[in-house]
């Protein structure tokens, strides 16, 4: 068990998610899918989207500014908008990268979690560990079913002989309810900026983007502490 990482005690009590029922548990902890690695870099991306979508927040700002600047009548140089351009797209990039890494690190810590849930004793969960993941994927109920598989993989792990008698936390509603906010702030900013034709629109689009951004910091963090919790509970024997 001490291959899977030791857990320092300080943040084992902040992050202590309530005390699994060892008793109902048909194999002990050395019997799950290594998840201590994973866990890791799964937190360590997340901490690098927080801090992108800070630097976001910082420079969209510098852009409506200037914008701002360009509707009260001011001159720039054609050298101040490439700039813009160039920074915003830059750190647009950046921010799409770690983003798309954080999912896919994600969606594998869930599908490892899942099949964690089932060894630990759990029957009759009726998201498998492939769909706890496929169904990000599928327009409209993408909007409910991923949070399903979260909540049974959470009680699951918590009491697996009587898992559907357990509450997942309140903060994977919170957590939830960002991720669906997250995803329409930034189909709006996509289209407002695809279609913008003037200062007005920029400064909307902007304003969606930095709205994005700000909401992107407490998201994260509540994913943050909702993958540590529950690495936690299902590791409970380590503690």
């Amino acid at each position: 068990m001490k291959q899977q990482g030791s857990i320092n005690r300080e943040e084992s009590r902040f992050y202590a998610p309530p005390r699994a029922d060892l008793q109902e548990r048909s194999v002990h902890t050395g019997d799950l899918i290594p998840a201590a690695t994973l866990t890791r870099w799964v937190k360590r991306f997340l901490y690098a989207n927080i801090v992108l979508s800070v630097v976001g927040m910082v420079s969209g700002g510098l852009e409506l500014k200037m914008l701002m600047d360009l509707k009260q009548g001011a001159l720039l140089a054609d050298e101040v908008l490439v700039a813009n351009d160039m920074r915003q797209a830059g750190i647009g990039l950046l921010q799409l990268a770690v983003r798309l890494s954080c999912f896919v690190l994600v969606a594998r810590w869930i599908y490892r979690a899942s099949k964690n849930a089932r060894r630990l004793g759990a029957e009759g969960m009726t998201i498998s560990p492939g769909w706890s993941v496929g169904w990000y994927f599928i327009p409209i109920a993408n909007l409910w079913q991923p949070l399903k598989a979260m909540q049974e993989i959470w009680c699951a792990s918590a009491a697996p002989a009587h898992w559907k008698g357990q509450r997942p936390p309140g903060l994977m509603y919170a957590w939830w309810a960002m991720w669906v906010i997250s995803i329409m702030l930034g189909n709006v900013a996509f289209s407002l900026t695809r279609n913008a034709e003037s200062l007005n629109h920029f400064v909307a689009a902007n304003l969606a983007t930095m709205a994005g951004d700000v909401l992107e910091i407490p998201l994260t963090l509540s994913l943050i502490i909702l993958v540590r919790r529950l690495y936690l509970l299902q590791h409970a024997d380590e503690r």
